[in-house]
Parts: structure tokens; sequence; C-alpha cells
């Protein structure tokens, strides 16, 4: 944990989805990351 604080429920939740398998909020963060990386392309093209 390098960061305290604000950051540290999201460390608590990565360390969770490794325990527990794959937790659906990690899921829900991806496919939002991946749609606004897919975006940024398309608008520069």
């Amino acid at each position: 944990m390098r960061y305290a604080g604000a950051n540290t429920p999201y460390w608590t939740i990565r360390q969770a989805s490794r325990i527990g398998g794959v937790n659906p909020a990690d899921i829900n963060a991806l496919l939002v990351y991946l749609e606004v990386q897919y975006r940024l392309v398309e608008v520069k093209s």
C-alpha cells in the first residue's frame, strides 16, 4: 500500500478480488476505463 487515505478502499477492493475471485465492481470499472480509452482513440482519428 503506497497511499493511505482516499485510495485505501481501492486497495481493499483489489485485495478482496484476489482472494475471492473477480469483484463485479472491478469488472465495471474496467469496462468504463476501456470505453473511455476507445472513445479517446475514436476522437483522435
